[in-house]
């Protein structure tokens, strides 16, 4: 059921929002990573979310979620597996490729029912007296379900439904309910006067009919409660001039380095979720010096965390506010590059380069159904403040947003060997360049949903701009 949310909540988190977009000053938008170590994980991830200025904190895309909040991965459209590659300049190479799997729906009782607890007798008549048990009172071996008494219930609503008692007559439920709940009776009440108005209309309507009305009334369904994935992120550089320390050229060296993590997110509630993407950081350079076979080569250990919260998820709520979803995250949790020369020349050194630790924070808004906006700002907490910002149109029929989710849903209903299901228009603002690129959904024979998406960046730095393509199967 949905709830109508009040306009002061609304009024409040629209403010808080406003004011973090023009509290950022503009001399802050500094450019501080530039030669710090683990740069490769600054540079994105896929082309659905680079195209969009690189703000993702706030979404639910797939596995590449993971790289800007694992929080999000519950909430993503499907499992999936997902390839990527970065086309860069000078030599280097970015790719991606990762997968996961959302966990099955779960459900649960809600509303627990309070056992009464029958008083010691006050009198000489051994008369006693009914009161709702104290929480400290209450153990997993008192505490009471709706469903521990489901068949009685059951059993009850059918009796009065056939005979048309009276459900608010309290003295009709003990005898037709057992003894041993004789006690919980009059908190099962509710359950059975909420039952019987939904059904009393109804032509002789069945037990099974009253038990799924119980299970619509106090069962509830958690939606895809979890999702696990690995990815693994590899990045290099070639055709390093290598010189000695008298400045002579002794070769051409390479540089890898790679990380292998493992990605999950949890839903606590329908409307927040958290997750974790940690894994091993390698790197390696081989043939670090004259005749060398043995790379130079440093293994460590990263993590990044996150949050996301959907303040109006499943509420009746003006402006589309129930697609609002906020988001915040932190990276590059203890990662750093450690190397030791001192296998490889006379005065050799150990070094360690510590990845700058990142913080972000950001939204997601679909104002109507076939328009999403995104906005992240991300910091180190000193000198660097970056903000990203995109837009994403969905256009064609068959694809579907997922609401309150923050990203679209692609499956593909098309029929034969190949049929293009949708596309998908994206541009946004990443440190004052320009980025776009578009995504097409189709299907394949054989493989199922899919969609190829690409984005294209704009440099400033670099001589060429970047271009990314990446390519995801849903299952």
């Amino acid at each position: 059921m949905k709830h109508k949310t009040d306009n002061n909540t609304v009024t409040i988190i629209l403010s808080l929002l406003a004011l973090l977009l023009i509290s950022l000053p503009a001399e802050l938008q500094a450019e501080g990573y530039a030669g710090k170590a683990g740069a490769f994980l600054r540079m994105g991830s896929g082309a659905a979310a680079v195209a969009g200025g690189d703000a993702g904190v706030a979404r639910a895309m797939g596995v590449e979620q993971a790289h800007y909040n694992p929080a999000g991965l519950p909430f993503s459209p499907s499992s999936e597996v997902h390839v990527g590659y970065h086309v860069l300049s000078l030599d280097r190479t970015l790719a991606h490729v990762g997968a996961m799997v959302q966990m099955g729906s779960i459900q649960y009782w809600i509303k627990p029912v309070r056992r009464l607890m029958l008083e010691q007798p006050t009198t000489d008549s051994g008369t006693g007296y009914l009161r709702p048990a104290k929480s400290s009172q209450l153990n997993e071996a008192n505490k009471l379900e709706v469903e521990d008494y489901l068949d009685e219930l059951v059993t009850t609503i059918y009796d009065l439904l056939q005979s048309g008692a009276d459900p608010f007559d309290a003295n009709y439920y003990p005898d037709l309910l057992f003894d041993a709940i004789a006690y919980t009776a009059p908190t099962l009440k509710p359950v059975v006067i909420s039952v019987y108005t939904e059904l009393k209309n109804d032509v002789d309507p069945s037990p099974q009919q009253i038990k799924a009305t119980i299970e619509k009334q106090y069962k509830k369904t958690r939606e895809n409660p979890a999702a696990l994935g690995v990815r693994w992120t590899h990045a290099s550089v070639g055709e390093i001039d290598g010189r000695d320390t008298d400045g002579n050229h002794y070769g051409n060296l390479n540089w890898y380095e790679n990380r292998f993590a493992i990605v999950f997110g949890l839903k606590l509630h329908d409307k927040f979720s958290i997750g974790v993407n940690a894994g091993i950081l390698h790197g390696r350079i081989p043939d670090m010096a004259d005749q060398e076979t043995t790379a130079l080569t440093s293994t460590t250990f990263g993590a990044d965390a996150g949050i996301q919260l959907r303040p109006f998820y499943g509420e009746r709520i003006r402006y589309n506010l129930e697609s609002l979803v906020l988001g915040a995250a932190v990276y590059d949790i203890e990662a750093k590059n450690s190397w030791n020369t001192s296998g490889y020349w006379d005065q050799g050194t150990a070094t360690v380069d510590e990845f700058p630790e990142r913080y972000r924070i950001g939204m997601s808004y679909r104002p109507i159904a076939s328009v999403e906006t995104f906005f992240d700002v991300e910091t180190d907490l000193g000198d660097v403040v970056r903000t990203k910002t995109g837009v994403e149109v969905l256009l064609m029929s068959g694809l579907m947003p997922t609401t309150g989710a923050g990203s679209p849903l692609m499956r593909s209903s098309s029929t034969g060997n190949f049929g293009v299901n949708g596309l998908i228009l994206r541009a946004g603002i990443d440190r004052d360049l320009p980025t776009f690129g578009v995504g097409l959904s189709f299907k394949l024979k054989g493989i199922g949903a899919t969609r190829l998406d690409y984005a294209f960046v704009a440099e400033d730095v670099s001589p060429e701009p970047t271009q990314i393509v990446s390519w995801r199967f849903q299952f």
